[in-house]
């Protein structure tokens, strides 16, 4: 299990969701992670310094958050086994589905 922490940037809350496998809507089948919110570090207005902490276990998920103001909203996968993370392509997410190697925890 890793723990992983991202910063909360202007309104946008943070997530974290284990990929499960395929949906007919939304093109992936998620479970989402509950994360801890931590404002010891928060500007006055909380816009910078808002801190989620996401405990993920090994699988494959998919990451939303973190990204400064200016930056392309783009989906950002990893394999996450044992205190060790490795970014994933959507691709490689979708070959590990039709595998067979990603499944509900």
């Amino acid at each position: 299990m890793m723990m992983l922490e991202i910063e909360k940037i202007g309104g946008s809350k943070p997530w974290v969701a284990r990929i499960t496998g395929t949906d007919p809507k939304y093109g992936l089948a998620r479970t989402f992670v509950g994360g801890v919110a931590d404002y010891s570090r928060s500007n006055r207005p909380g816009t910078r310094g808002v801190f989620f902490a996401f405990d993920m276990d090994d699988g494959i998920y998919e990451i939303k958050g973190g990204d400064s103001w200016g930056s392309a909203d783009d989906r950002k996968f990893c394999r996450v086994v044992g205190d060790k993370m490795e970014r994933l392509t959507l691709q490689e997410v979708l070959n590990e589905i039709h595998a067979g190697e990603v499944g509900a925890a």
